[in-house]
């Protein structure tokens, strides 16, 4: 999950069916999924962080509508999430970038193969233990995606992560401080950057999407440190 900081609610009575609201709320999350960070363009739904049975009067309440996906949002429990004892982290309001941790764990046998996706918190509220568990389910993709899609979804998030490790590589190995290596750093720093989105035309760029686990990568390593300033 990441930080969402919401822009100035809109004057007048909110819908969010309407489209320059959807359109806000979309640029707002810089069009990624605010839980699995996976980018949508078209394949995307307005979520209720309090669901509409059990919050009605936030229906339409600027600070109660997200952007999810539509694999997300057949998978996120509408029943049961954010009722009493059953509260999750806002990214709106909660820094979920320093309470959760997402990394991929490679087979020992394959350092590219992902065996699975660690989700971890060393602050263990009600909250964030409620927290874990749904990203756990979206994750591993519970009750809405075949092997296959399962496959497909862990394989993009693999090769972002392995094109960024890539771009890390070729920087470590240039030892002096020249242009090449300059150029280089630019491209982390994009990697890292949620408004890198806004930056680019194509749909399927590497340096978007799945920032958490690029994040982690660079807060796990101390000789990375130098970027984590650049996390906006």
């Amino acid at each position: 999950m990441i930080n969402i900081k919401r822009s100035q609610k809109p004057k007048g009575k909110i819908n969010y069916h309407d489209k320059d609201i959807r359109k806000k709320i979309h640029k707002d999350f810089y069009h990624l999924c605010y839980l699995c960070e996976n980018e949508v363009f078209t394949s995307y739904e307005i979520d209720h962080f309090y669901t509409q049975k059990n919050s009605p009067d936030k229906i339409n309440d600027w600070d109660n509508l997200f952007l999810i996906c539509s694999d997300c949002n057949k998978i996120r429990p509408k029943k049961e999430i954010n009722k009493k004892g059953k509260e999750v982290l806002n990214p709106c309001c909660d820094d979920v970038e320093n309470l959760i941790q997402l990394r991929f764990i490679y087979n020992d046998n394959d350092i590219n193969e992902p065996e699975k996706i660690e989700i971890k918190s060393i602050n263990r509220n009600k909250k964030i233990k409620n927290t874990v568990i749904l990203l756990n389910k979206i994750y591993n993709l519970e009750n809405s995606f075949s092997k296959r899609d399962r496959f497909l979804f862990y394989d993009k998030i693999n090769n972002r992560i392995q094109n960024f490790k890539n771009v890390l590589k070729q920087y470590f190995k240039i030892k002096e401080n020249c242009r090449r290596k300059k150029n280089i750093g630019k491209k982390i720093i994009e990697f890292l950057r949620k408004d890198t989105i806004f930056k680019r035309v194509g749909r399927d760029d590497n340096s978007i999407a799945f920032i958490s686990f690029k994040r982690q990568i660079i807060k796990d390593n101390p000789d990375y440190k130098e970027f984590e300033k650049c996390f906006d």
